[in-house]
């Protein structure tokens, strides 16, 4: 089921999830941060698609030294699914904003734009953009991830990439905005936060696995409390559809690509 409700027994909540289809759910899972209500559509022909967040999710690696420079840091994943699908991302700007230094004005900001450049649409590949608000420079280690036909994205980032390092890991709050633009029609957008998170200051996190097709499994779920000056999370979220790489690319239906797991 898309929704669900978490009950958790001495920090642990287990989720039990059947896959009903032909091929493998690619799982991946993330701390729910925001979630929105659900925006009236734009109408045919009206070219205001409105793009509308359902929720928003984020989630730590840490990563040794050369995975993004030369130290250990980490990867800061950001998970957004929208109430309808996209059947392309270029048309539609997903923006997370980052205070780092929390004085109210933005530093960073990470955006899905094209592979030729962030105001160009030469290409079709998207990227996760970094924009440097006070130098205003852009760069880009990573592809947004977007499997076509879905309204789940995830855009990800190295910790040095938004002013941060490992030094950073459970030791800063950081302020956070997230924008749906229309970016193609220049229609409305959806907005959330501020939101204050940690780099891996999550309080849930699931345990998932990629569940073959026809078979079942059970994810548990761990609750390691709040963490101090976090804005409190919703419970987790889970996309079914995650990237493997080269041709393993997961597909779902609209109603079952991302499910929501809440805490009462």
């Amino acid at each position: 089921k898309p929704n669900g409700e978490l009950k958790f027994e001495d920090g642990l909540a287990p989720i039990n999830l059947d896959n009903r289809g032909a091929g493998t759910a690619q799982i991946d899972s993330y701390a729910v941060i925001a979630v929105s209500g659900d925006l009236p559509e734009g109408g045919f022909g009206q070219q205001s698609p409105t793009p509308d967040i359902r929720a928003v999710g984020v989630n730590t690696i840490p990563v040794g030294p050369d995975v993004c420079l030369e130290e250990p840091s980490f990867i800061w994943e950001f998970a957004i699914t929208t109430w309808e699908r996209q059947q392309h991302l270029l048309p539609v700007s997903h923006q997370v904003s980052l205070d780092i230094d929390r004085d109210g004005e933005e530093d960073y900001v990470i955006l899905n734009r094209d592979f030729s450049g962030p105001t160009t649409i030469s290409d079709g590949r998207q990227l996760s953009w970094v924009l440097n608000v006070e130098t205003g420079t852009l760069g880009a280690f990573f592809f947004a991830e977007h499997s076509t036909n879905t309204g789940n994205t995830v855009l990800r980032v190295c910790a040095e990439q938004v002013g941060l390092t490992e030094a950073d890991i459970l030791a800063t709050n950081v302020d956070v905005s997230v924008l749906a633009q229309d970016f193609y029609f220049g229609g409305p957008s959806d907005e959330l936060g501020p939101i204050t998170i940690t780099p891996l200051g999550e309080q849930y996190f699931a345990l998932t696995e990629d569940i073959p097709g026809g078979e079942s499994a059970e994810i548990p779920v761990i609750d390691f409390g709040p963490f101090p000056g976090n804005t409190p999370e919703f419970g987790v979220m889970m996309f079914t559809n995650g990237d493997r790489g080269g041709a393993n690319r997961g597909g779902a239906t609209e109603a079952s690509e991302a499910l929501l797991f809440s805490v009462k």
